[in-house]
């Protein structure tokens, strides 16, 4: 049996910071809130294409307030591109497999196309 590896990372969000969109490919996880409150705003790429080159479309799948005792996550292929916004501060536990050694998270710059929809246009930006 394959063995992954489970890693835990306690940070904080100051006042007013934020996390800019990136993806988690190759990674399952779950965040828990520990004090304060921020945002996240969760999407899924449109498309066959796993890792799209040039511009591509993505969808939003959900957005939540993450506080003391809630927990949001992701898998490989669900929800795996989210951003987090602190209005006033909060502190996080990130825990997180990796399904590949070489696994990283990547930027990406969003423009929306349909902005009822959810529906954005996306590029990598790292």
């Amino acid at each position: 049996a394959r063995r992954w590896p489970v890693e835990a990372i306690q940070f904080r969000l100051a006042r007013g910071a934020a996390i800019p969109y990136h993806d988690h490919r190759h990674y399952a996880g779950a965040l828990l809130g520990l004090e304060g409150e921020c945002r996240s705003r969760s999407y899924e790429i449109l498309g066959a294409e796993a890792v799209p080159s040039g511009a591509f479309r993505i969808r939003q799948t959900r957005e939540e307030g993450i506080s003391a005792g809630t927990v949001s996550t992701l898998t490989r292929t669900r929800d795996n591109i989210h951003d987090l916004r602190s209005a006033g501060g909060v502190r996080l536990l990130d825990l997180f497999t990796y399904f590949r050694k070489d696994a990283s998270s990547h930027h990406l710059a969003l423009d929306p196309l349909q902005p009822g929809a959810g529906i954005h246009q996306a590029r990598w930006t790292s």
